[in-house]
């Protein structure tokens, strides 16, 4: 059984928690061909709603998160969810991962491919890593229409889809107990300020590109891969306001990488460190920002 939309709709879930046992579809099958008509629910409310489906492909809508907490089921198979096949749209609430226990097996990770848009705060909470891997489609994305804060709780969010803003000049702010990894590009164009947790550029040439518009705060921490140039990564962090940490970090399936480029920390602040959330071998001269170097922290 599912339960079948015929329009888009409002769940107000004011106190407590609903749980849906059912898929969730918008596709109508009684035409040929089938029809799917993208029907978006709104959570809002403070209370719960809890999707316990091993997943809703036919639902293509996609679901907004407005207040209030969404626990989802996601398998360990790729864009296995109960959040059906649409976008994701942020808009104040929290995101909650669970696993489906009538798996057999688990990887101990889980897998978006939902395409997501941020209107403020984008919030997921899991125990295990997710990833938010690109699909089958000609397009994917994480969009920012609004000054985004990620926040996370528990594993460690890997987004390898291109992250694009609506508007120009939007800034983005990691808040974060694990770490942030970014496989796609960098799109937005303002500021990007590290509070808590990691920040890691992993891809390719994906750093954003903004002389000085990276703040690391004293309990965060900044990192790039092997395949940005570092000269670059490093003119991109604010000097003066920086006091966290800065590290090089190695995809921890592969080899400990070496970053054989100068480091040049001449100008920035007293307190900036040197680190790794992974591992990596540093060959190349280090110039300290004063008399002392400064290792440690990961974030």
């Amino acid at each position: 059984d599912s339960i079948q939309l015929h329009a888009s709709q409002e769940w107000n879930i004011g106190s407590g928690r609903l749980v849906i046992n059912s898929n969730i579809s918008d596709t109508d099958y009684s035409v040929s061909p089938s029809t799917s008509y993208a029907y978006q629910i709104e959570k809002t409310g403070a209370g719960e709603l809890a999707l316990e489906t091993s997943g809703s492909t036919d639902w293509t809508g996609g679901i907004k998160l407005s207040e209030g907490r969404v626990i989802a089921t996601v398998g360990g198979g790729m864009g296995a969810s109960a959040l059906g096949t649409g976008i994701i749209t942020f808009n104040g609430g929290i995101l909650q991962l669970s696993r489906d226990h009538n798996e057999s097996t688990f990887s101990n990770e889980f897998s978006l491919t939902n395409n997501l848009v941020s209107n403020g705060e984008l919030t997921i909470y899991s125990r295990y890593d997710t990833n938010i891997e690109n699909a089958d489609s000609a397009s994917n994305f994480v969009r920012l229409d609004a000054d985004t804060t990620i926040k996370t709780k528990g594993g460690s969010l890997f987004i390898q889809k291109d992250i694009t803003e609506a508007g120009s000049g939007t800034n983005l702010t990691v808040e974060s107990d694990r770490a942030v990894i970014l496989l796609g590009d960098s799109g937005w164009t303002g500021e990007t300020n590290v509070t808590s947790g990691a920040l890691v550029f992993g891809g390719e040439n994906n750093t954003p590109g903004q002389t000085g518009a990276i703040t690391v705060e004293s309990s965060g921490y900044v990192g790039t891969g092997i395949n940005n140039n570092v000269s670059q990564f490093l003119s991109e962090i604010n000097p003066t306001d920086s006091t966290g940490s800065i590290g090089f970090d190695t995809d921890p399936d592969n080899a400990t990488d070496t970053f054989s480029d100068a480091i040049d920390l001449t100008g920035f602040h007293a307190d900036i460190r040197l680190g790794s959330v992974t591992s990596a071998i540093l060959s190349g001269t280090i110039t300290p920002q004063g008399t002392d170097y400064r290792f440690g922290s990961g974030g």
